[in-house]
């Protein structure tokens, strides 16, 4: 099962693989960031040797950037939502999407979803910007401030 979730980072600066490797591994020698060597946009999120999610750095003017952020543009403008105007000022300066897949074996999604936390807190300490996750909506760093039950 894999479930899609994104950081829209509004921030000056972007995330790297190696910061995040570092990071994630500050928590727990658990965490493992495995990149292609001729794909630095891309890499695995290991715990405990275990496949838990893909990373994808997308940037503007790539055809996945520019798709997904339209298309959540479209998804936001239709909301009657007090904060869709700040999502969708968040949106319109986006600079970078950090876009991840998480995995999860059987039925039960949350140990795989707590284990990806780590990445977000981390994301929200270091960047401006906001999570996107399918099926459930937009969070700043505390909560979720606009409910969205769609997919990308």
């Amino acid at each position: 099962m894999g479930y899609y979730m994104r950081f829209i980072v509004t921030s000056d600066g972007s995330p790297q693989l190696e910061d995040i490797r570092a990071a994630l591994r500050s928590l727990s020698l658990d965490y493992g960031v495995i990149s292609p060597a001729d794909d630095p946009l891309r890499a695995e999120l290991l715990f405990a040797g275990e496949r838990l999610a893909e990373i994808e750095f997308n940037q503007p003017d790539d055809d996945i950037f520019d798709e997904d952020i339209d298309e959540l543009k479209a998804l936001v403008s239709r909301s009657q939502d007090d904060n869709r105007q700040l999502v969708l000022d968040v949106l319109e300066r986006a600079r970078m999407m950090v876009a991840v897949q998480v995995f999860w074996q059987g039925q039960d999604s949350e140990p795989a979803l707590e284990r990806v936390d780590p990445l977000w807190d981390w994301l929200f300490a270091n960047y401006d910007g906001l999570l996107q996750a399918d099926g459930d909506g937009f969070y700043d760093s505390e909560s979720l401030i606009l409910e969205m039950n769609v997919r990308l």
